[in-house]
């Protein structure tokens, strides 16, 4: 995935809803990858593997309980137990975004 994620996602790729979640999330809250990875102290190449699709099957249980917290439960640990389908991208597209006041918690890598 491209650093900016403000382009449209490829809604064709059978993904995982943790990835469809998140790079909703991060649409909408932070912009981009960095400025996400730097408010909250993940990964950057981490975090875009997983929105592009990869190692959503092998996502570690401590890695979307951090991500869940990252994300202020937008993105939950269960979201990365199976894949996203048609509904599921038309309900993350209205998903709200978290208040402006609260920022994202800074998770330990």
């Amino acid at each position: 995935m491209d650093e900016n994620v403000t382009d449209a996602p490829d809604e064709s790729a059978e993904r995982w809803l943790g990835a469809v979640l998140l790079e909703r999330f991060i649409r909408t809250n932070h912009r981009t990858v960095p400025v996400f990875c730097e408010a909250t102290g993940l990964e950057r190449t981490y975090v875009s593997r997983l929105i592009d699709g990869d190692r959503g099957d092998r996502m570690p249980v401590t890695m979307a309980q951090k991500i869940e917290i990252a994300t202020l439960g937008a993105v939950p640990m269960a979201a990365w137990a199976r894949r996203a389908g048609p509904l599921d991208d038309l309900a993350a597209a209205n998903a709200q975004p978290a208040p402006a006041d609260v920022d994202a918690p800074t998770v330990a890598a």
